[in-house]
């Protein structure tokens, strides 16, 4: 008899399509889903909760009770809920094998900021699973107590289905093939310092006008209007949206160098991306991209905050094609080294037979 295995996870997260897509072609189990927020449908058995009231209380408890309803009903032999806030929560008390994985935002960000109710509820979860994953070893500093029954389970990446992915033409973007694109990996958003980017490259256009940025829209907010609005008499600057996973690899090999400016996250998949492809990735240095790198110095780290430090960085590969195409390719060698995807799926696979049994 199959093994039922339950997913809480959020509809747009890289981790859960692949990780029900991985789950699926194993044919012991039979995999359920629960999706907040928007209805999305990777698995015959999936069910949608509506999260959408306006208070995050309200919704919080509903979706609770809408949980313990759908857990009661399929009797899974594992529940697993991909990120601490709210998935994580909705599996406190559920009764059974439970798995909690912790992806980086919903630490660094959701926990830490929590206030006293729903950081307690977020450490009776914790406390009550059966296993905690970490994306890095510095996602535990932030709690005060040992989490005993834990492994740290990275995202890997497809090597074949990068190498498969043409190069994007150039000139579906209004660039040429002289002209020097940055791309910068991460969504529009105020954590990855946008701005700064944005300042930097402006500066280095007006001195070479064939240096080009490109931006990801990420979702609507405040701050991506701001961007929007910035950039609207900037041409060299070209924000696109709606990408595949096919199209993003596919612009990724099309730049000359890209960005990953995070001041909080760690473990990226855009940036495993980037080096799979051979891209240069020049990064902010904070102590989970430390982490990620295994304390690796490829010389592309920004000690500071400061627009002239990104500049002269990048200034330095403008002028140096040799050193860039020879640490992009140094780069490649480390991630396919550190992040096989099968590799690291096989590792969330043995937490799950360890639980449950083979």
């Amino acid at each position: 008899m199959k093994k039922k295995v339950l997913i809480i996870a959020p509809p747009e997260s890289a981790h859960t399509v692949e990780w029900i897509e991985f789950l699926n072609k194993q044919e012991r189990f039979e995999i359920f889903y629960i999706s907040l927020k928007k209805d999305f449908k990777p698995v015959k058995n999936s069910f949608f909760i509506d999260f959408s009231f306006p208070f995050y209380k309200i919704n919080l408890l509903k979706s609770y009770f809408e949980v313990k309803r759908i857990i009661k009903s399929i009797s899974p032999d594992i529940v697993h809920a991909h990120y601490l806030f709210p998935y994580g929560i909705l599996t406190l008390f559920d009764r059974k094998k439970t798995v909690i994985s912790f992806w980086g935002s919903d630490i660094t960000k959701d926990y830490k900021n929590s206030n006293l109710i729903f950081k307690s509820l977020a450490d009776l979860s914790i406390k009550d699973a059966d296993f905690i994953t970490f994306a890095g070893k510095h996602l535990k500093s932030f709690f005060k107590y040992d989490i005993e029954n834990s492994e740290i389970l990275i995202w890997g990446v497809d090597s074949n289905f990068v190498e498969s992915v043409k190069k994007m033409d150039r000139r579906e973007l209004g660039f040429s093939d002289d002209d020097f694109i940055i791309l910068n990996l991460r969504f529009i958003r105020d954590i990855f310092q946008i701005e700064r980017i944005i300042d930097v490259v402006k500066d280095l256009n007006q001195k070479f006008s064939n240096i080009k940025l490109i931006l990801v829209k990420g979702d609507d907010s405040p701050y991506f209007n701001m961007i929007k609005e910035k950039c609207k008499d900037l041409p060299f600057v070209k924000i696109l949206e709606n990408l595949s996973k096919e199209k993003f690899i596919s612009l990724i090999k099309s730049s000359d160098i890209t960005l990953s400016l995070s001041t909080r996250d760690g473990n990226p998949v855009s940036v495993k991306e980037a080096m799979i492809c051979g891209k240069t990735v020049i990064y902010q240095e904070i102590e989970p991209m430390i982490e990620f790198f295994e304390n690796k110095d490829f010389k592309t780290s920004l000690k500071t905050f400061e627009c002239k430090e990104l500049y002269e960085k990048i200034l330095y590969f403008y002028n140096d094609r040799n050193t860039l195409k020879n640490i992009g390719n140094q780069m490649k060698k480390f991630a396919e080294e550190n992040f096989d995807k099968e590799k690291c799926f096989q590792k969330g696979l043995k937490i799950y037979n360890k639980i449950i049994g083979d």
